[in-house]
């Protein structure tokens, strides 16, 4: 690596942050690095004091904050960031990614990260372990407890695209080349997260560094959460958007992860059917084959398993699928509780006795 020239580029979405916004900065300028790295902060046209914070580091570190400040709001206007402005004003050969809500920890993760890369040509992307912080209770835990010792740390691939929470997006480290190997896709589909991470699981191996060195905000004012996941209909919406996504990926990639790439798929048109109501299985048999593909879009990442996200989305799928089972006669009360039992749907006696009560209550009324 030359030694005056910068190595690294890092992504900063902000909007809207001014109460979270320096914890961002300052994780930035204290990073410790043998080689140059820039930050590109990209301001969104926020109305509270985000842009105030930004120039006053700026000001203070002129050779690594370099931001971009709009007048007016581009998301509204379906701009593109990434092309018609970052893109343009980064030198680096790697782009970190962390938006204005989160921070890092560890001064030496862009050091580590890049160490990484330069030694494995053959790896795409390289991430981290994270801590999640939620903004509602101010309690902070490991975002997910996936343990891939036993692979070097490097994420088998058919994983890698299956489960996308094994790692967070400030995590993330990847090629510049990317953006421009994929320029086409890229340019003519939203580039969600989990575009990002599917592409670049296709392109290489996942390295993820068991070191915790970011934190998510889980629930920040503001943040993706809130505005999409929170309100139903902008989630159903969303999901909609990725399921053509991921169909568009499929087709880019010329089916090569098709098999993959369609459990997501699968989950996904599953959970949209749910909450509009459209899912109504009339047999047991019916009922019973779902729960099947469940279990196995689940299975997939046992091997590996980040029991909490298995846990949680599985019991979510299985459960809607008996409630609306009994609701339309395929399947009787006996058969529901059988199936709790036999998918361990229930952590604890008194998580199960609590659920049953609920269940129960639930029932009478359908």
């Amino acid at each position: 690596m030359k030694k005056n020239k910068i190595i690294v580029s890092v992504f900063c979405a902000t909007y809207n942050h001014g109460k979270y916004i320096r914890d961002a900065l300052e994780g930035f300028v204290s990073q410790k690095t043998s080689f140059p790295f820039e930050v590109i902060v990209h301001d969104d046209a926020s109305t509270d004091n985000t842009a105030e914070v930004i120039k006053e580091y700026e000001k203070k570190y002129p050779d690594i904050i370099k931001p971009i400040y709009q007048s007016e709001n581009i998301h509204e206007k379906k701009i593109d960031m990434i092309y018609t402005y970052i893109l343009p004003n980064t030198e680096g050969k790697y782009i970190a990614l962390c938006e204005g809500d989160d921070y890092w920890i560890d001064e030496y993760k862009l050091q580590k990260q890049v160490d990484y890369m330069e030694q494995h040509p053959e790896c795409s992307l390289i991430t981290h372990k994270s801590y999640v912080l939620n903004c509602d209770d101010g309690k902070m835990t490991i975002f997910s407890d996936a343990d891939f010792s036993n692979t070097n740390w490097n994420i088998p691939q058919k994983i890698a695209i299956s489960n996308l929470e094994l790692f967070q997006t400030a995590s993330m480290l990847f090629r510049k080349s990317y953006y421009y190997t994929n320029k086409h896709f890229l340019r003519t589909h939203p580039m969600f997260d989990y575009v990002h991470k599917i592409l670049l699981a296709t392109e290489g191996n996942v390295h993820i560094i068991p070191d915790i060195m970011s934190v998510y905000r889980k629930n920040a004012r503001g943040s993706w959460t809130q505005r999409i996941w929170n309100n139903t209909e902008n989630q159903i919406n969303h999901i909609h958007q990725s399921i053509k996504n991921i169909e568009a990926i499929n087709e880019y990639k010329n089916h090569e992860f098709s098999n993959t790439l369609k459990q997501l798929i699968f989950i996904r048109k599953l959970f949209v059917e749910i909450q509009e109501g459209k899912f109504a299985p009339t047999k047991t048999s019916e009922l019973l084959s779902y729960i099947k593909m469940v279990d196995e879009n689940f299975c997939l990442n046992k091997q590996y398993a980040d029991e909490s996200y298995l846990y949680s989305r599985s019991r979510f799928f299985i459960l809607r699928i008996l409630e609306l089972g009994i609701k339309n006669k395929a399947t009787s009360l006996k058969l529901y509780f059988t199936t709790l039992r036999k998918w361990k749907i229930f952590k604890t006696p008194r998580a199960n006795l609590r659920y049953i009560y609920h269940c129960l209550r639930n029932l009478l009324h359908v």
